[in-house]
């Protein structure tokens, strides 16, 4: 999950996600910075206050494969 990606993308500090989605700062940090990993329940509350889907949230595939020669 690449969530401070997602944030930086839509704009929002983890204080303004926080107080949207209802989930404390620290356990944002926490999920952040790889230190935790967020139930379904609190993925759900992020990917709905960022106003992305879970699956745009927890995608770290890169959205364009480099070309090869």
């Amino acid at each position: 999950m690449d969530l401070k990606a997602t944030m930086k993308d839509k704009n929002k500090s983890m204080y303004r996600l926080s107080k949207d989605s209802g989930v404390s700062y620290s356990h944002i940090w926490d999920i952040a910075n790889g230190i935790s990993v967020p139930s379904i329940v609190i993925a759900q509350k992020l990917a709905a206050a960022l106003g992305v889907t879970i699956s745009e949230l927890i995608d770290d595939k890169p959205k364009k494969l480099p070309k090869t020669g």
